[in-house]
């Protein structure tokens, strides 16, 4: 029979000798430079979350993001930690919510103090990122703005089929396949 204390042991040696990644961005702080690159309200709560997973999925490589563990539930990708720091930042005064709360109505925006942060995050990462890379990621803030919540939707299930497995509306967005005619 094993010994499970020396296998427990050698476990905890093992997570001891692993390096630790700090992340250089938090999630608050990534919300607030996806805020602040328009001076607009993100509207709806399902385009804010699909906003952060799809800048999330542009920049995880080149920066170090806290990683917000998005996972496929009701609505496409989700998650339980970025609803968390949501509440978080707007208790802190970073962000203001108008509307009603989970509608499609719902505006998400930035408060003059998150204003002043993300203007610091963004002049931080145009050091990194570039200038050029700076003015696509505002491109995209806005083309994804315009989408809505049925264009961001249909986006992310199409880019991200695996995210829409557990959705509850994934088989509206279903791709259309055009192909010769039979015959």
């Amino acid at each position: 029979m094993k010994d499970k204390t020396k296998d427990k042991e050698n476990n905890l040696t093992t997570l001891e000798d692993q390096e630790v990644e700090i992340p250089e961005i938090s999630i608050e702080e990534f919300i607030m430079f996806i805020l602040g690159l328009v001076n607009r309200p993100i509207i709806g709560r399902i385009v804010l979350f699909k906003e952060v997973f799809l800048f999330y999925d542009k920049l995880k490589k080149r920066l170090k993001i806290q990683d917000p563990i998005f996972f496929s539930y009701r609505y496409g990708p989700y998650s339980v930690l970025l609803a968390q720091v949501i509440d978080m930042m707007e208790f802190a005064g970073l962000i203001i919510r108008h509307g009603r709360r989970g509608s499609k109505k719902e505006r998400f925006e930035l408060t003059d103090k998150g204003k002043r942060i993300a203007k610091k995050l963004i002049e931080k990462l145009k050091e990194k990122l570039g200038e050029d890379e700076i003015t696509n990621l505002i491109k995209m803030r806005k083309g994804l703005d315009q989408l809505g919540t049925e264009g961001i939707l249909r986006y992310v299930y199409q880019n991200y089929p695996d995210f829409g497995k557990r959705s509850e509306i994934a088989d509206r967005y279903k791709t259309i396949k055009w192909g010769v005619g039979i015959g």
